[in-house]
């Protein structure tokens, strides 16, 4: 027998402590002792106090191999934190604790421990290839852990447990790269394993440290303080970030690109990639994916191409012939937003610098031939906006200076370099000619006196018309404003390169942000909107008001509050106004937007109007019908909705109702492994109400069926169970509500004895209403009768609780089906299934086949009953009500109902078998 079926099977604590020496004494013999404890969690609740949660088990840890404890953490994590299973926080917490010892105890010294891994071990490779995947994943498994935090505390202590596992993680591997140095000469070729250390880097590349920081920055600064940083250092960075490791060439290219765009400086990532030349991998990410697939901040961009040409010139002179090419083509100009356009700019305007700082390494670039590449981007972004005419111009004018700086003797004068001061008078168009300019003359890297934008705004701002050079500057435009009618609006200058009436903003890129952050509207939008704005408008209406009220030269709109905000509503405390939602017209809207988990609206207007939906069987219903009603029963009050649970239970009532298909699949949930009793007991109550919506109680026996009904309620709530009767639920839903004492319910029920009620609140089924219950009864009654055999035999023994709810059930979805042509088989398929019950151990399974036999007594007529079941049958009924009655000491719910199907059946035989009366013996007086 393994382990956790032990587990499972502990009824006792000296069980229980005699299964943890066993594991403690031969510790061999059990290899996934933490996977099967943590599963087995609630089985350690039962019998241990908190105390023993660690001092018994703690040394069970101790005899297990850590790595296989950490991977066994990270196999049943998931379970331990799924809302499906009945897990209480104080069970994660105790988890969490075990993995926290584990971790500060063995998680730094297995890394270490990797560097004498054998390779040839197939095993042992296999073993730490699942370590590697449990440390990448466990981290956010614990956050996992969450969704059982009741407050505050409980997540900062799960953030706590986080924090521990990354940080001894990270120290793990900086202390293996220094056991691993440390081992190593400067002439070794060997050298200890680093493959496992190098997946682990590789895996938890994206691994969120602080919120700000992940694990590969956290790994690369320390790199960078590394002094002295010698030849050991390198041959270990090379095999760390450079060599492919298990994970396969894209994890490899990925880990590459998140080097590249973490680097703080050339510093760093120089020590961690360090080589001569670009080959493979390598090459395809710096000079492919990095430069022409994203938009990098500025430090990137330097960091980058710094590390191309310090690489190889010849791949420098490579990447600014490929930019320039891409630059120029037509495709990229019409659609590439200012984002890409500005990172392709810097990049090529930063090359140039770095290429001209030599004049050795300026001869080898043609140029001319890079001059003539690019006037196809120069012409065609003459009729585009200012941003990409003043890079036109910008980089025309570089290139032809740097392709006729050196003039052969046959040629006797350049042509004239096209200037760019007449598209930088606008403030923002200023800024941008003025970072390429910085570029140009001091590099990304060395930019120093960068043009800050508030200050050239407010220097314009301060020039005066009268000031000589700033009318000599702008003239033009100004004596252009003059020529304008006073009716008429001033062109969008603010977009082209002017002026705007409205205060400009910064413009992207001005200062050391992500280039990502820049707006990504294409080339061909933003002329639609130039040209909009261009179009003549008509003049402003006049102001019949007198004055102007507004700054543009143009009145506000007349505003008018509209009716249903001058109703004023006065709110209670703690109440926030409602967003109206158009409730779904779909029913498969309705089902995705209950996984809304931030707007509270739109969840509500789907939740509430479900109902509806599935009651008119809206289109599309009987596809989603099982999804649907799972999805219902395990939904989570996230937005504190009023009435939720009333609202789910009605739902999941209306799926059965509606399609009574489901109630297979339904069973096999009830009765499937590790499901809770409550939970249990709850679909169950569903089945019943469902039943009691579709079927019809016959009227000569409705008062006594719901008498028994109410009677059987009232056993099974003062036993620890559910109620079943009056539309009161078989559990209640919230685990913490404490139970109702026993001498209150006593009183509670004779008081309702005894109280008269006007009419009754089961409203009586009109003449001709047919039994839709009949219909589908194949559905709703036979599923319920379930052989305790193979992997359900423990409804005979610890389920045996369950067993008698469900033969209760579908007595009850027996006796509302009525009579109906089926009538004869279920009556025989629900006395043959009880009757093994009768004379069970527990009580209320003995009570439950009472009722089913009161049932069959109560709904079927006495000559139907005598067809279906022959006088042995009967007869046999009434010794065993005998028996009953002859056992009990004095009366209770068990004698009771024995006294009455006694006194059915002795009616039923006094009328249509008077002669088997005189033939039974009396021995037992009513």
């Amino acid at each position: 027998m393994d382990l956790r079926t032990r587990l499972e099977n502990a009824t006792e604590r000296a069980v229980l402590f005699q299964i943890i020496k066993d594991v403690v004494n031969d510790p061999t013999k059990y290899k996934n002792v933490v996977e099967a404890f943590c599963v087995s969690i609630d089985c350690f609740s039962k019998f241990l106090t908190d105390k023993e949660f660690f001092t018994a088990l703690i040394p069970v840890l101790d005899t297990q191999c850590p790595m296989r404890s950490i991977i066994g953490f990270s196999r049943s994590m998931s379970f331990v934190s799924s809302t499906t299973h009945q897990t209480s926080f104080r069970d994660v917490m105790t988890v969490l604790q075990w993995l926290k010892y584990v971790v500060q105890k063995s998680l730094v010294s297995l890394i270490v421990d990797s560097l004498k891994a054998n390779d040839l071990d197939d095993e042992t490779v296999q073993m730490y290839r699942e370590f590697t995947n449990a440390c990448m994943y466990i981290p956010d498994k614990i956050s996992n852990c969450s969704v059982k935090a009741l407050t505050d505390e409980h997540l900062k202590y799960i953030e706590s447990i986080k924090w521990e596992f990354k940080t001894n993680l990270v120290e793990g591997i900086k202390q293996a790269s220094q056991t691993a140095h440390d081992k190593m000469s400067a002439k070794s070729i060997g050298g200890p394993n680093l493959k496992i250390v190098a997946e682990l880097v590789s895996a938890g590349r994206n691994v969120d440290m602080d919120g700000k920081r992940s694990m590969i920055e956290v790994i690369m600064n320390w790199v960078e303080s590394l002094e002295p940083f010698d030849e050991q250092w390198r041959q270990i960075m090379h095999r760390l970030f450079q060599e492919p490791t298990q994970l396969g060439y894209q994890v490899q290219e990925s880990l590459i690109t998140t080097v590249f765009t973490t680097a703080r400086s050339d510093k760093a990532l120089q020590r961690c990639i360090e080589t001569s030349h670009l080959t493979g991998t390598l090459k395809r990410v710096v000079m492919v994916k990095l430069p022409f697939q994203r938009i990098l901040k500025i430090r990137s961009i330097r960091i980058l191409v710094n590390f191309i040409h310090q690489t190889s010139e010849t791949l420098a002179i490579e990447l600014l012939e490929t930019a320039l090419k891409l630059w120029s083509d037509s495709s990229f100009a019409a659609k590439a937003p200012e984002g890409q356009e500005r990172h392709l700019v810097r990049m090529i305007v930063h090359l140039i610098y770095l290429l001209t700082k030599n004049e050795e390494t300026s001869r080898k670039v043609a140029w001319r031939d890079l001059l003539l590449l690019s006037m196809n981007g120069v012409y065609g972004r003459m009729e585009m906006l200012p941003l990409h005419i003043q890079s036109a111009l910008f980089l025309n004018e570089t290139l032809t200076k740097l392709a006729f700086e050196n003039l052969p003797e046959d040629i006797e004068e350049a042509p004239p370099v096209p200037k760019t001061e007449n598209f930088s008078e606008n403030k923002m168009g200023a800024a941008w000619v003025e970072e390429m300019k910085n570029i140009r003359e001091n590099g990304l890297d060395e930019r120093k006196g960068k043009p800050s934008y508030k200050k050239m705004v407010e220097n314009t701002e301060n020039k005066t018309s009268g000031d000589e050079e700033y009318v000599e500057r702008i003239g033009e435009q100004e004596g252009k404003f003059r020529l304008f009618d006073e009716g008429a609006r001033p062109p969008g200058i603010n977009i082209l390169g002017g002026y705007s009436q409205r205060e400009p903003s910064a413009p992207d890129g001005s200062e050391e942000e992500a280039s990502d952050d820049e707006e990504d509207i294409t080339n061909a939008q933003r002329l639609q909107q130039v040209i909009i704005l261009n179009e003549p408008r008509a003049a402003p209406a006049p102001n019949p008001h007198g004055g102007v009220d507004s700054d543009d030269d143009e009145d506000f709109p007349t505003y008018s509050v509209p009716e249903t905000e001058k109703k004023f509503k006065k709110m209670e405390v703690g109440e926030e106004p409602k967003h109206r939602v158009e409730p779904p017209a779909y029913i498969v809207d309705a089902f995705e937007m209950l996984l809304e988990k931030e707007k509270y609206e739109v969840f509500e207007a789907a939740f509430f109007n479900l109902k509806s939906l599935i009651d008119r069987r809206a289109v599309g219903f009987p596809q989603i019908a099982e999804k649907l009603f799972v999805r219902v029963i395990f939904l989570q009050n996230v937005f504190g909705t009023k009435k939720f649970d009333e609202t789910c239970d009605a739902i999941a009532v209306s799926c059965i109702v509606q399609r009574p298909e489901i109630v297979p699949a339904l069973v096999r949930l009830i009765i499937s492994p590790g499901q809770g009793i409550r939970f249990q007991q709850r679909l169950l109550h569903y089945i019943h109400m469902a039943a009691d919506e579709m079927g019809v109680l016959d009227r000569r026996c409705e008062e006594f069926i719901m008498a028994q009904e109410n009677t059987m309620s009232m056993h099974f709530t003062s036993s620890g169970g559910p109620r079943t009767a009056g539309g009161s639920e078989f559990a209640n839903r919230a685990e913490g509500q404490p139970m109702i004492p026993e001498w209150q319910r006593v009183i509670a029920a004779r008081v309702a004895a005894k109280t008269r009620r006007i009419g009754t609140t089961r409203q009586r089924p009109e003449a001709g209403v047919v039994n839709r219950l009949a219909k589908v009864a194949k559905y709703m009654f036979y599923p319920l009768l379930i052989l305790p055999r193979g992997e359900h035999a423990n409804l005979l023994s610890t389920n045996s609780d369950l067993l008698a709810y469900i033969v209760l059930v579908a007595s009850m979805v027996y006796v509302r089906s009525g009579v109906n042509t089926s009538i004869h088989t279920m009556s025989r398929e629900l006395i043959t299934y009880v009757a093994p019950y009768r004379y069970s151990e527990n009580g209320k399974l003995r009570v439950a086949c009472l009722a089913a036999h009161l049932n069959v007594m109560a709904l079927l007529p006495g000559h139907i009953l005598g067809d279906i079941f022959d006088m042995e049958v009967r007869r046999e009924w009434m010794t065993w009500c005998e028996g009953i009655m002859s056992a009990q000491i004095g009366p209770c719910v068990e004698w009771d109902m024995a006294h009455q199907l006694l006194e059915h059946l002795l009616n039923h035989f006094q009328e249509y078998h008077p002669s088997a009366l005189l033939t039974h013996s009396q021995n037992f007086s009513l």
